[in-house]
């Protein structure tokens, strides 16, 4: 089952909380997520790239004309993660090569 990452920017106005909370709930219906840090999302879902983008973007409410979001099929690769991990299996079972320092 893929794994993606997404990294966006919500600008901050009037609407910013209805569509941050849009989106995550959208990203929390995945079957596994990773949510530690600001702004970036590891999860596994069974939808192809493109089906899962789309629902990001079309079922939230998502602005084209003021957000920023980048969803990215990863592969495990290796990687290094420092600092409080409240989240420490999750982001092993989504990233097995990432080691905590």
């Amino acid at each position: 089952m893929p794994i993606y990452a997404v990294s966006f920017e919500i600008k901050n106005d009037a609407s910013y909380n209805d569509r941050y909370q849009s989106l995550m709930k959208q990203i929390r219906a995945c079957e596994m997520h990773w949510e530690e840090t600001t702004s970036f999302v590891l999860v596994k879902t069974g939808e192809s790239l493109s089906d899962f983008e789309t629902r990001l973007y079309v079922l939230s409410q998502f602005s084209h004309i003021r957000d920023k979001m980048l969803v990215l099929q990863v592969s495990g690769d290796d990687g290094v993660f420092r600092g409080v991990n409240n989240m420490p299996s999750t982001l092993a079972l989504l990233m097995p090569n990432v080691v905590q320092k």
